[in-house]
């Protein structure tokens, strides 16, 4: 197989684009503590003795991170060292290595930066290194499609801009940064160029489905929309007669069959294959092809129809992202259904929002394939699959919180664009951080009211959707149930019906938490150091604002919550002392199980390690 990242010709042109992939992969490296970064990097304000003053000059807030290499040479980074979760990050590229003989390389992207940790950093500190090659080949994609992403740069920015902004355009707003601070985030893996371009949420104009008739004899899930329901739903009323044509051609009962709608990319390149004896059995028989227009949400198998946004259909997609194939085994539906349910009876429960509401998509509505002799647990079922989610009726402007992680230059769009809702006048920078706070108390004080029930939902941007009623925060509307996690003791002791998921045992179970630690772990991890800490950086980045501001933000508002909030003691006492008062946090690894080889392509490598607590260090500082 071709390596494209052992191919001398692959060479993007070092942009933007390189640099923020090189300061992802910089940052991670930094913080997973691999080659031994932590232990052997050194922090100084000085270059070697050896190289001109001038060779590689320092900014303000700056310093050098220096690391040992085999053969008399290092490397050299720029670095801040700001109040953070790790104690340096790239400030800026490229990166060096400086060889005594040889004088000066410079290291422009994240390629050149892995090949030469793997070729030349100490073998006494070499990582588990037997996945490399899918690694190094994700990273080249990955770094490719951010390119290919970036040339719709403007015209996104643009729709985001208009005075009514459509939910696909900070759909295709969020899409550009993708998974943030994960180097191999945008690698698509099974999308070339045309593909990536057609159906991904930031390139593509939309796109026609293809359309089957499943025998309801192989079917499971909701029974209420068998037949022609989901094709009602998600079609127009001429787009419907189409298919109601081929329907009466081929002689089709809709009583006995069920038209379900499959992307057309999966439909090709998996499907046809895969499935070729239920399709010559007509347990399953092709319908239609491109059949009406349909939006890619950031996700890329959620989908919006052309014509309304607030019913989305989330589909399987055999493709690999993140290290994990994208389909919907049918206990993936099942389960989120449960949490659904679960979710319903603690929001019923909270108080404390004011006039801010609280909701969730309506996820019930779903079907899946199930071959005869097969499970529910079954991953070949996830291959032929729909899910209908519904949205609450849109009172406010809907934002994936995701969009406000996205920086563009010297701006961040959605927040450029709330800022001409508000009708006061408050200076940008205050309102940013008006907008910044509002956002973490909201996230904050919803993740803590669900912990103190026992749950915990997968709390990132993408999954949360907050509402603004012009500039003022009204609503926070949550997708994608299939993640809640749960602590059973404290859903049975608070008398909330406990709902019963369906496990494959045989993988690793992240959805049922043996401590409330192992629970709140989740918040910590995605809530903070993914969704609110890329918003803190967008902004930080594009305005200038030291990170130790968001830090204390967050702080002072936590801090607040634990002193007002209405929830059991040892609810509080457990929160404080994880997040507070603990030197560490838990994190997820998530280049280190890439860099293994894996058998299995169903969840996402990660694994747990940890980070600095920066409230602690702001405390420390605070008592200097």
């Amino acid at each position: 197989m071709n390596k494209l990242w052992e191919n001398p010709a692959f060479r993007i042109k070092v942009d933007s684009v390189a640099e923020i992939k090189l300061k992802e992969l910089f940052d991670g490296l930094v913080m997973e503590n691999l080659f031994a970064l932590q232990e052997r990097a050194v922090l100084n304000s000085l270059l070697d003795d050896a190289m001109p003053d001038d060779a590689f000059p320092l900014n303000d807030g700056e310093c050098y991170c220096s690391y040992e290499l085999r053969n008399d040479s290092k490397i050299i980074a720029r670095v801040t060292t700001q109040i953070d979760i790790q104690d340096c990050r790239l400030s800026r590229g490229p990166i060096i290595i400086f060889h005594r003989k040889n004088g000066i390389t410079n290291i422009d992207d994240p390629i050149s930066l892995m090949k030469s940790l793997v070729q030349q950093a100490p073998e006494d500190v070499m990582p588990d290194l037997s996945g490399l090659d899918d690694f190094m080949h994700n990273l080249a994609l990955s770094q490719a499609q951010s390119t290919w992403s970036a040339e719709y740069t403007d015209l996104i920015v643009q729709n985001c801009m208009q005075p009514k902004v459509e939910l696909h355009h900070w759909e295709q707003l969020c899409a550009l940064r993708d998974r943030p601070f994960h180097p191999l985030a945008k690698a698509k893996k099974g999308w070339a160029a045309e593909q990536f371009r057609q159906y991904s949420a930031e390139t593509s104009d939309g796109f026609g489905l293809s359309w089957v008739a499943v025998n309801n004899k192989y079917l499971v899930g909701n029974k209420a929309i068998r037949g022609r329901v989901i094709a009602e739903c998600l079609l127009t009323k001429s787009e419907q007669e189409v298919l109601w044509s081929e329907c009466g051609v081929r002689s089709l009962d809709c009583n006995e069959y069920t038209l379900i709608p499959v992307h057309p990319w999966h439909l090709k390149s998996h499907m046809l294959q895969e499935f070729q004896k239920p399709i010559a059995d007509d347990h399953i028989i092709v319908m239609a092809e491109s059949l009406g227009l349909f939006y890619p949400t950031a996700s890329g198998r959620s989908l919006i129809p052309a014509h309304q946004e607030l019913l989305h259909v989330k589909l399987p997609l055999a493709l690999q992202c993140l290290g994990a194939l994208r389909i919907l085994p049918p206990r993936y539906l099942f389960n989120g259904y449960q949490a659904q349910k679960m979710l319903l009876d603690v929001i019923a429960r909270m108080s404390g929002f004011n006039d801010i509401n609280i909701n969730l998509c309506d996820e019930h509505q779903w079907v899946a394939y199930l071959p005869e002799g097969e499970s529910m647990l079954s991953n070949q079922s996830g291959y032929l699959s729909c899910l209908l989610r519904s949205y609450p009726n849109k009172e406010n402007n809907l934002i994936p919180m995701a969009a406000f992680a996205v920086a563009v230059g010297d701006k961040v769009p959605a927040l450029e664009w709330l800022y001409r809702q508000q009708e006061d006048e408050r200076s940008f920078l205050d309102f940013s951080m008006g907008i910044f706070s509002a956002i973490t108390k909201l996230l904050c004080q919803f993740s803590f009211h669900c912990f103190s029930f026992g749950l915990m939902p997968e709390v990132h941007g993408q999954n949360i959707l907050v509402g603004f009623n012009r500039a003022s925060l009204r609503q926070l509307t949550l997708r994608d149930h299939d993640t809640l996690r749960i602590f059973p003791p404290w859903i049975q002791q608070q008398q909330i019906p406990l709902q019963d998921y369906k496990m494959d045992w045989s993988t690793p179970n992240s959805l049922i938490c043996l401590a409330p630690q192992q629970l709140l772990s989740y918040f910590l991890t995605l809530g903070v150091q993914v969704n609110l800490l890329s918003i803190a950086d967008a902004l930080s980045r594009s305005y200038g604002i030291p990170m130790e501001i968001f830090w204390e933000k967050m702080k002072s508002i936590i801090e607040e919550l634990l002193n007002e909030m209405d929830i059991p003691v040892i609810t509080k006492a457990i929160l404080r002392k994880e997040i507070m008062d603990n030197k560490l946090w838990p994190s997820r690894k998530i280049l280190s199980p890439c860099l293994i080889k894996r058998n299995r392509m169903m969840g996402m490598p990660n694994s747990v390690g940890s980070v600095i607590n920066p409230f602690h260090r702001l405390s420390s500082l605070g008592a200097k």
